[in-house]
């Protein structure tokens, strides 16, 4: 009875796995009519959730048969790995269905604009309070006022841009989704490098010379 009642709460345990699977399987089938490479993201994804169930199921079994022995460290990778892989494939589902469907596209371009127009403006707020944070604590580091706006301008730049690619995709894919994104991501890292390099060297350059015992 008490192994019956463990096996039934390790299923009860993976119920959201088994679901996921059956979710999984559900929309492989709707998705066959419209998106082939949809319906097989959709069940291998069901094949990775039922994968890393009876992995996990299999892990309890052995733990409860063999009390006392080590725990199958690999087995718990391989199911880890198999949800993973699961999760991959059924994020690749929508986009897949999207591509084939000319009104989604659409909306998807909207809400890709909406995601990097707000992680744009986040970053940017990041940089500007880092930059208020390091003044603070480094005084005499006179560039970090001038410095952080500018990897602020070029968060703004970059995700703005492809916000406008995602928005316009025919106004210019190589201006908008290439050129403005590298020069904005170009100014974030370099101006971040530089000012981390000038404070790391006014530090060291502040720290007291050792005095040469006569």
């Amino acid at each position: 009875m008490a192994r019956e009642r463990g096996l039934l709460e390790a299923l009860r345990e993976l119920q959201p796995l088994v679901l996921l699977a059956s979710f999984s399987l559900v929309v492989g089938t709707f998705a066959a009519a419209l998106s082939q490479t949809a319906a097989g993201y959709a069940i291998g994804a069901s094949m990775g959730f039922l994968t890393g169930c009876s992995l996990l199921l299999l892990r309890r079994v052995f733990m409860s048969l063999w009390k006392g022995k080590s725990e199958p460290d690999f087995v718990v990778l391989l199911a880890y790995g198999s949800i993973g892989l699961g999760l991959i494939l059924l994020f690749l589902v929508p986009g897949e269905i999207a591509s084939v469907i000319p009104s989604v596209q659409t909306y998807r371009g909207i809400a890709n604009a909406a995601v990097y127009a707000v992680f744009g403006v986040w970053l940017a707020d990041a940089f500007l309070s880092g930059s208020r944070q390091r003044q603070q604590r480094f005084p005499r580091a006179k560039l970090i006022r001038p410095l952080y706006p500018v990897a602020a301008a070029g968060s703004l730049l970059s995700f703005g841009s492809l916000a406008v690619d995602a928005l316009f995709p025919s106004f210019s894919e190589s201006l908008t989704g290439y050129v403005l994104p590298a020069v904005g991501f170009a100014l974030m890292f370099g101006t971040v490098v530089g000012m981390e390099i000038f404070i790391a060297k006014s530090l060291r350059a502040e720290r007291p010379r050792p005095r040469l015992q006569p």
